[in-house]
């Protein structure tokens, strides 16, 4: 079954490829609300796993630091339709967005410790994305954002917690 092939590919461990821990994905969890939560430390890695039947279907997963640094994240797709992944901290501001569209699957955004962040996942088109998104966080100074501040927003460039997009990424 397919079942008992993907457990057979998650025992093989090549050196440093497989994270500690894995966290696969639970229906129905399309609302933030329903969000499968896990855990993230310092130096801590998970892997999310599941499926995006279409790009109404959103996976929605929902963790709190706790250390501010630097996490480091990868999609990828075991079949070939990756999926887009957005981050939002409690305050619904983008920290962290992919896009598929453009090859960009992967990058670094800062999280703070003790705030509370959302992962969505959700196909890119009508057809069903598998996704496999690593996380890292690696602790660290300077963690950004202000979790007793203001969020940030579009009019303050140097507003805490702004991810900077590179291209024009005018629809949703």
């Amino acid at each position: 079954s397919l079942e008992e092939i993907l457990r057979v590919r998650d025992m093989q461990d090549p050196a440093g490829a497989q994270p500690s821990h894995v966290l696969t994905e639970t229906e129905s969890n399309d609302r933030q609300s329903l969000a499968n939560p896990f855990n993230l430390g310092g130096d801590d890695t998970i892997q999310l796993k599941g499926t995006s039947r279409s790009d109404r279907d959103n996976d929605y997963f929902v963790f709190t630091p706790s250390v501010s640094g630097a996490l480091t994240v990868n999609v990828a797709s075991p079949n070939g339709n990756f999926a887009a992944l957005e981050i939002e901290d409690s305050a619904s501001v983008d920290v962290f967005e992919t896009e598929p569209n453009d090859d960009v699957n992967s990058g670094t955004a800062q999280v703070v410790a003790g705030l509370q962040y959302s992962v969505r996942l959700c196909s890119k088109d009508t057809t069903a994305a598998d996704y496999e998104v690593n996380l890292t966080l690696n602790a660290g100074p300077g963690g950004g954002g202000n979790p007793g501040g203001t969020p940030g927003g579009c009019e303050d460039p140097n507003a805490p917690n702004l991810f900077a997009e590179s291209e024009a990424n005018d629809t949703k």
